[in-house]
């Protein structure tokens, strides 16, 4: 409030007029009104947050989040700081309860249904954590990539080997998670027993990676598998000769898997 008194004074001729002028203003009384809402969080408050967070600190950021001050957070800040803090800690239960708030909040975020299907995957709840995936490859942006490649390991761990295949598969079609995918579906045709399909994959692997010795060994693996002993011979010779440090290793593939081959250089 501003309260002002007012003198009652003569007609102001300008000689006069700055002293007039300064008797009314010190007659001023001023009265701040309170400050409304809340104020904003410290800096010093979110700088040691994210500190603690980056330093893999859970208890001391829990401990900031219990002070009085983390109620200035914006509720989303603080919901954001609360999931970090219980992911850290290895507390999906609560990590699923802290991003549903979230959700509510800020409806239609890819980003926390990605976090909650991870979550619900690593709680064995498959069939949430594949409406999530879902969810996310029915979004206008577009399917994504890397929800093929999650759903394909929920599959995987349902048994469904062959719908995880097809995931990987149309996931390999995008090209910054190709290698990815191809590794992925790799190991689960080696998985299924499907050599000729895993060769394939490797093949692609190799051709984007030459210099990576693994996966010379592992379709050298596939080849004898198949009885192509000449193409895993090949393979082991390449390896041998990418990675001359690990001979020791190509040699216990040789003698494990590959008996029947000749020795490297024969």
């Amino acid at each position: 409030m501003i309260q002002i008194t007012l003198i009652a004074c003569p007609s102001i001729e300008p000689p006069r007029y700055r002293l007039t002028l300064l008797l009314l203003l010190i007659c001023l009384n001023f009265t701040l009104p309170p400050a409304q809402g809340k104020a904003p969080a410290p800096v010093d408050l979110k700088s040691k947050l994210k500190r603690a967070l980056a330093e893999g600190d859970a208890d001391a950021a829990q401990k900031l989040l219990a002070d009085p001050q983390a109620k200035q957070l914006r509720q989303a800040d603080r919901l954001k700081y609360l999931y970090e803090v219980s992911a850290m800690k290895g507390d999906n239960k609560a990590a699923i309860s802290t991003l549903n708030k979230l959700m509510a909040l800020e409806p239609g975020k890819g980003e926390y249904l990605f976090r909650r299907a991870a979550l619900y995957r690593g709680e064995k709840q498959y069939e949430k954590a594949l409406d999530d995936y879902d969810t996310i490859l029915a979004l206008k942006a577009g399917r994504s990539p890397w929800a093929l490649i999650e759903r394909a390991a929920v599959f995987q761990a349902q048994g469904k080997n062959q719908q995880a295949l097809m995931d990987l598969t149309e996931a390999s079609a995008y090209k910054h998670v190709q290698f990815e995918a191809w590794r992925e579906a790799c190991n689960l045709c080696i998985k299924m027993g499907k050599h000729k399909e895993a060769v394939s994959f490797a093949d692609k692997i190799i051709k984007q990676s030459p210099g990576d010795a693994t996966f010379y060994l592992i379709r050298a693996r596939e080849y004898a598998k198949m009885n192509n002993l000449a193409a895993a011979s090949k393979d082991l010779r390449t390896a041998e000769s990418i990675a001359p440090e690990d001979r020791a290793e190509i040699n216990l593939v040789r003698k494990e898997l590959l008996r029947e081959l000749p020795a490297a250089g024969k």
